[in-house]
């Protein structure tokens, strides 16, 4: 369907590909599994995975078998590893379509390989292990061993992966994730004296890889770098060199002037100091522009930077053009990209005391990605 409202998520392919060159020189001899769940964090999951094929990566990571299902249609050559739940009935469809699931129970181990008896096949697994998320995975202990000791005995399966997850890499204090580390270490080679050889081991998300180089086992889970995003703020950009890849722009649609002391928006939250040249631009709450962004950002217009007046409605929003100079309908608006434009993910991030990944992957199905630069 052509798009009639002219806001849209600008994604630079050229920037993708540069970053997973920076992804792939830091982590040296690992292969590289590249995270495209969230419809690849906002960005456009087939595109950049179409990207990323041509770029030769090993293996894509997704949340959902819907998710892999719809890649799978794209990707054929490239391994795919859902790294949430799967329901039991889904089993043979995963085993058919030669999805790789993640294990976290007995249960769904005997599902698939039931599934991979029927459809004489081979169910690859991985297995998840949780030394210190509390989400979902196995716990790294003598029952879990004897548990995944049982799963390698299972008719149909191959047990190709173990993986566990880090909970706070990104963060300055390191001895969390150290302790994690050993511990998942420790697990392997306890799995390994009880002769199960798991051919990839994987732990490293985008904070570890930049900082723990001995968590890169044989392989690592890129994510937020590949978009061109830090994981936090204590991460050291100088570590690696990326770029963002996403700028979400709009135009302005109304200019016009209000009166000193006239209110802006829903509530009145705003009042002009001043008369005040206000612009309105086509993006609300309802597209991911949160309205905790409400009287607390800039955007740029024209090149300057302009501040948020009023709560940001559900399709709209409004600026403070005053200082600008001749601002009319059709002007560009960026309401975030790089540095470069002054105002970035991260500072609307901080603004609603949250990521930058909630502020990218959280843009609406209404904001069309316009792809540039080496589209596929």
């Amino acid at each position: 369907m052509d798009n009639h409202r002219p806001t849209w998520a600008e994604i630079d392919l050229a920037a993708i590909k540069h970053n997973l060159s920076a992804i792939k020189k830091a982590a040296g001899n690992a292969g590289i599994m590249v995270m495209v769940k969230a419809n690849a964090y906002g960005h456009g999951m087939l595109e950049v995975s179409r990207v990323c094929c041509q770029e030769k990566v090993d293996f894509f990571g997704v949340a959902s078998l819907d998710e892999a299902l719809t890649l799978k249609q794209e990707i054929k050559d490239i391994p795919i590893l859902v790294l949430g739940y799967i329901p039991p009935s889904d089993a043979i469809t995963v085993v058919a379509e030669d999805i790789r699931p993640c294990i976290f129970t007995i249960e769904s181990a005997i599902v698939a390989s039931q599934a991979a008896v029927q459809l004489n096949r081979q169910a690859h697994l991985h297995i998840k292990l949780d030394t210190g998320m509390g989400r979902i995975g196995f716990l790294p202990d003598n029952d879990s061993l004897k548990l995944i000791e049982q799963i390698a005995a299972l008719p149909g399966v191959t047990i190709e992966g173990i993986f566990t997850h880090l909970a706070e890499a990104d963060l300055e204090d390191s001895s969390f994730t150290r302790e994690q580390i050993k511990t998942f270490t420790r697990f392997i080679n306890q799995l390994e004296e009880r002769g199960i050889n798991i051919p990839l081991k994987h732990c490293s998300n985008s904070a570890a890889l930049m900082n723990f180089p001995e968590a890169h086992f044989d392989m690592v889970r890129a994510g937020i770098l590949l978009y061109g995003l830090f994981p936090s703020p204590q991460t050291k950009p100088e570590k690696i060199n990326v770029i963002p890849a996403m700028t979400l722009k709009s135009r302005v649609s109304y200019v016009k002037t209000l009166p000193a002391g006239h209110s802006i928006s829903y509530n009145r939250t705003y009042y002009c100091p001043q008369e005040t040249r206000v612009a309105t631009i086509p993006i609300g709450y309802a597209d991911g522009y949160s309205r905790l962004l409400s009287n607390r950002v800039q955007a740029s217009i024209n090149g300057k930077l302009v501040p948020l007046v009023g709560n940001v409605c559900m399709d709209m929003c409004m600026f403070d053009v005053s200082g600008v100079g001749e601002v009319k309908e059709g002007d560009e608006v960026i309401l975030f990209g790089r540095p470069e434009d002054g105002v970035t993910a991260d500072d609307l991030a901080r603004v609603m005391g949250t990521i930058n990944y909630e502020v990218v992957s959280s843009l609406g199905s209404r904001v069309p990605r316009i792809y540039k630069n080496g589209r596929s």
